[in-house]
């Protein structure tokens, strides 16, 4: 259905239930329904917006129930029902022709692992280009829909990263990040290590200066306060608590036994001003009350 020849941009689309029976009349034939919604899917996808109402004559009709003696309002309840079951039957089938591309969204996701976003918000992000390919893909291209989607889903997963970062970085970096991972990869795939920046600078043809730049321009964004391990461990330790101290604390050790060392021998008074004073934190006025001083 080519988006040139679209008459209306919206339809609401009448399915009697009946039409979900096929020629048997009664019941749901799968194959019907699923061809019906390749019917609705080809329109969806060029760019028509359409809105389903689904009859259920095909299991019930209200109007036969009460005219066999049943309450009205029962029948027409029962009657609800089943256009509750041809809607499922329906969504299911539709749902199926979505996830049959899903496949080639995770694929393409697992391209970008190890860039700072979780896997499965890159498939959140992959599906939205998905989407949006359907929304544009023409049958007239003369191209299937998988090959047409995947310029689409690689690009709306890399302006993600691009744009969307909790450090912005410009394109060139990034594409000079990407470059010297691409690198880095292969070259721990072929010697089983991790290379050492000046022969990444060899390979790239980039200053040493400019790896260690750019490499710390991609590298994943985490909080302190992430917690390590099992994220279902809630005694789990966070990053916060590897951070080194900002202190020597065997300096800090060493100063604290020898100022003891240093009081014990003043006399009672002297300890007791020293003990208020800087211990206590009492002012000049407070320790002087309570030792009877002027």
């Amino acid at each position: 259905m080519a988006t040139e020849n679209k008459k209306y941009k919206r339809v609401m689309l009448k399915l009697s239930g009946e039409a979900m029976a096929s020629d048997k009349g009664f019941g749901i034939d799968p194959e019907v329904v699923y061809r019906l919604a390749g019917e609705i899917k080809e329109a969806s996808d060029a760019g028509i917006e359409i809105a389903v109402v689904v009859g259920g004559g095909n299991i019930w009709r209200g109007l036969k129930g009460s005219q066999g003696g049943m309450d009205r309002a029962s029948a027409d309840y029962m009657g609800m029902l089943a256009t509750v079951i041809n809607s499922v039957a329906l969504q299911d089938a539709l749902e199926k022709l979505i996830t049959q591309n899903m496949g080639l969204v995770k694929n393409i996701a697992r391209r970008f692992m190890g860039r700072g976003t979780e896997y499965e918000d890159l498939v959140q992000i992959g599906s939205i280009g998905m989407i949006k390919a359907a929304k544009s893909f023409d049958r007239s291209f003369g191209t299937v829909f998988s090959t047409y989607a995947v310029p689409l889903i690689i690009g709306e997963i890399r302006r993600f990263l691009r744009d969307d970062g909790m450090i912005k970085v410009s394109r060139d970096i990034r594409r000079r990040g990407t470059i010297i991972m691409r690198e880095k990869e292969a070259f721990a795939a072929e010697h089983g290590r991790e290379p050492k920046i000046s022969e990444l600078s060899e390979l790239c043809g980039i200053s040493t200066e400019e790896i260690v730049y750019a490499l710390d321009a991609v590298c994943p964004v985490y909080s302190i306060n992430e917690t390590l391990g099992s994220s279902n461990d809630d005694d789990g330790a966070t990053l916060e608590s590897f951070i080194a101290s900002d202190q020597d604390e065997i300096e800090k050790t060493t100063d604290r036994l020898a100022l003891l060392g240093a009081v014990e021998g003043l006399d009672d008074m002297s300890k007791s001003i020293i003990r208020l004073r800087f211990f206590r934190e009492l002012s000049q006025q407070q320790t002087a009350k309570i030792l009877g001083l002027t």
